[in-house]
């Protein structure tokens, strides 16, 4: 998955939480301020993404780590984290049948020409 595809996900993110907060915030709920920042963050992440080449993230990404190697290491846990529930949500692959199985180990004759 490109940076694209990724600055595309969290705008769907966002638009998603500016939705929630926006359902909150009409029936009376107090989380709804807190819910519409996550929104903005996530679109923050959006722009971020699609203003800078993959030097300028990886020099970015180098600089944070060095300054704050816990929290650095804590958001690689979360996005392994994320990354293997997107995964095992998934839809599975169709397994084969044992006679598909066997077919694709029966060995073929080889032709040698004669007849």
């Amino acid at each position: 998955m490109g940076r694209e595809e990724v600055a595309g996900q969290l705008e769907a993110v966002s638009r998603a939480f500016r939705t929630s907060a926006e359902q909150l915030r009409t029936e009376g709920q107090s989380s709804g301020p807190y819910v519409a920042k996550i929104g903005e963050q996530a679109d923050r992440a959006a722009r971020y993404l699609r203003e800078r080449d993959a030097a300028a993230l990886t020099e970015d990404a180098s600089t944070f780590a060095r300054a704050k190697p816990a929290l650095f290491l804590g958001g690689c846990a979360l996005a392994g984290f994320a990354l293997g529930r997107f995964l095992t949500a998934s839809p599975p692959r169709p397994e084969t049948s044992a006679i598909e199985r066997r077919a694709a180990q029966v060995p073929t004759p080889i032709d040698d020409g004669e007849r």
